[in-house]
């Protein structure tokens, strides 16, 4: 006995397929969104840690009456907010600036007690071009850089540049401690990530 065997039709597979790429035309742009939203997230959350930080620090630093502890001298703005951190005494005494990117690090990981491994100098000179990742950059979580500002202001830019496009960066904070408020968050794409130079 003969038994005919039967496919699919030439008509069933082109809709299965059509039904397939409308799918992945959905799905894909979701997924990508999603990560995009997550590194944004990361941004966003750096920010907030930052002024928190920041805000704890200024009213400690009112409640002491601004005395300093002989280990620990701080540099606060008129407005309140650290712009130099001397760490230790005598020989062994390390001060971080804003006047330079090793110095921004400094200061976020005092501020903020992430691991140094979590930063990386900007190894620029001039005006940055951040869009891109730099060398040695490629285990690190934010680019660290110096600038002055319009106002003559010294401040620090930190560029977010962890991953998985190897050749973009996410956005960033910028901190100015002599602003009133002194840090906002900077977005991929916008003018701000290339118009920042060094002192």
């Amino acid at each position: 006995m003969n038994r005919k065997v039967m496919g699919f039709s030439l008509i069933e597979l082109v809709i299965v397929i059509l039904l397939i790429g409308i799918l992945s035309a959905i799905a894909v742009p979701r997924l990508f969104q999603s990560t995009y939203r997550a590194y944004d997230a990361a941004v966003s959350r750096f920010q907030a840690e930052l002024v928190s930080a920041l805000n704890v620090m200024s009213a400690d630093w009112t409640l002491s009456g601004g005395v300093n502890k002989p280990d620990e001298i701080i540099a606060m703005t008129p407005m309140g907010f650290p712009k130099a951190i001397t760490l230790g005494a005598g020989a062994s005494a390390v001060t971080h600036t804003t006047s330079t990117a090793a110095g921004c690090i400094g200061i976020m990981q005092y501020l903020l007690g992430m691991p140094n491994e979590y930063f990386v100098a900007s190894s620029t000179t001039g005006a940055v071009s951040p869009k891109s990742k730099q060398t040695g950059e490629t285990n690190a979580l934010w680019r660290a850089h110096s600038f002055v500002g319009k106002n003559g202001a010294e401040g620090c830019v930190l560029y977010y540049i962890k991953g998985f496009e190897p050749q973009r960066v996410w956005g960033g904070v910028v901190y100015e401690p002599a602003q009133r408020i002194p840090v906002r968050m900077i977005e991929y794409g916008t003018t701000d990530l290339v118009n920042f130079t060094k002192p």
